[in-house]
């Protein structure tokens, strides 16, 4: 159940980051993904980035490797590299939960923060806290986005993933 349930979150985590790229790509210009808006993060690009560097930093913990700086932070390329570097982190974690058995996927593991401090937690605890990372930050992309009057947005949501028949 455990196994099933993560392919569903992670399937979806990379449909609602794809379909945000290709929004992004489409509709919003560099100038506009560097305009500042108070959030989380400074502007749109910040925001993003946020989500490419955790979803990057988790998938290495989970692979045993942990990483005390996060990709974006010397990546000079274009944004659109930077986002074809997200959906492949996020397609790591489909594959990785493909090969997960439910038993695995229960296994405490532990790695360290980008502090150097130690945890350990299940598996798919680490998981589903990245998916729902990604989801609460593609949240406030939507909400910059209206910011930047930017119309039409997809919708992210998972109810949304589910009705397309993913």
């Amino acid at each position: 159940m455990i196994r099933s349930t993560l392919l569903r979150y992670t399937n979806y985590n990379y449909w609602a980051n794809e379909t945000l790229v290709k929004m992004i790509d489409k509709s919003i210009n560099e100038e506009k993904l560097d305009t500042t808006i108070i959030s989380s993060f400074p502007s749109l690009r910040k925001t993003v980035y946020h989500i490419w560097d955790a979803e990057h930093i988790w998938i290495k913990r989970l692979n045993g490797e942990s990483l005390l700086d996060w990709p974006s932070k010397s990546f000079n390329g274009k944004f659109s590299s930077g986002m074809d570097k997200m959906l492949l982190n996020s397609k790591s974690f489909i594959e990785f939960v493909e090969r997960s058995s439910d038993e695995e996927l229960s296994i405490p593991f532990t790695y360290l923060n980008t502090e150097g401090k130690s945890f350990s937690n299940p598996i798919w605890e680490a998981v589903l806290h990245c998916m729902n990372h990604s989801t609460y930050h593609r949240g406030q992309v939507v909400t910059m986005m209206r910011q930047l009057a930017i119309e039409n947005i997809p919708s992210t949501d998972y109810i949304t993933y589910s009705r397309v028949g993913k």
